[in-house]
């Protein structure tokens, strides 16, 4: 066997030294600062968050802000603009929906109408529905009632004032699709109204009614609510759940367009 020479020695350490320094980078020192560049990205990144925090902080007490001043504003149009109809027992409140909607609303919308003296109604076929019977159909947020079309005569000006002065109305409604016919100054003007009545008690609905129970109308025998007519002998009022009465009838006879 040959004898190693002293170069062969420093040659066969320096390849050893090699191997050793690539051993500690990639199992000790490389995985080190890997973890160190991690750990340091997400320092960076919490050290962002903290100071964007006061920022957030801002930005939800902004957004709460406005989420009591919403809640508050839509308390001020419950208050002024629904009736009490609490479905919180399902009893009373198809009672107190039987109520609003052939006592009170179907009057009320008659009234506000022909109080406006600025135009000439020629045409308000405008129909309630008739209540439910069955009190477990009373458990709803909101009732829409497409009332039906409005026809009346006048200025562009007071048509518009016509149909704009539904937002001063007791209750929440809409009058939408107005369509203008004629030749002006005198003008035909037709829309269509609708009402939103919102209840009450909804997050914690009244128990289910029987369905032999329902069936009786939840104490609303015999029709329930007469329908009356509206002073003037306009009219046969809102009548009674079986079929949507009628109001006003049209407009006097021999209208112009």
């Amino acid at each position: 066997m040959a004898k190693i020479t002293q170069w062969q020695v420093w040659i066969i350490g320096v390849v050893l030294s090699l191997i050793a320094g690539l051993i500690i980078y990639f199992m000790l020192w490389k995985p080190e600062m890997e973890k160190q560049v991690a750990e340091k990205s997400r320092f960076d990144a919490a050290d962002q968050i903290a100071q964007q925090r006061p920022t957030f902080e801002r930005e939800l007490r902004e957004a709460n802000r406005k989420v009591v001043e919403a809640n508050a504003k839509w308390a001020r149009y419950d208050r002024a603009l629904m009736p009490d109809i609490d479905v919180s027992n399902l009893i009373t409140g198809m009672r107190q929906l039987w109520n609003e909607q052939i006592k009170v609303l179907g009057p009320k919308i008659e009234k506000f109408l022909r109080q406006d003296k600025s135009v000439q109604i020629v045409q308000a076929s405008i129909a309630l529905p008739p209540p439910p019977t069955d009190p477990n159909l009373v458990n709803q947020k909101v009732f829409v009632y497409d009332l039906g079309n409005i026809t009346v005569v006048g200025t562009f000006r007071d048509i518009l004032n016509h149909v704009t002065r539904w937002n001063s109305f007791d209750r929440l409604m809409m009058a939408d699709g107005l369509t203008l016919a004629g030749n002006s100054p005198r003008l035909a003007g037709t829309y269509n109204l609708r009402c939103f009545v919102f209840t009450h008690g909804t997050d914690k609905p009244g128990s289910q009614i029987p369905a032999a129970t329902a069936g009786q109308g939840g104490g609303f025998s015999g029709g329930g609510f007469p329908g009356g007519g509206f002073p003037g002998g306009r009219g046969g009022g809102f009548g009674p759940p079986g079929g949507a009465a009628m109001m006003g009838g049209g407009g006097p006879a021999g209208a112009d367009f």
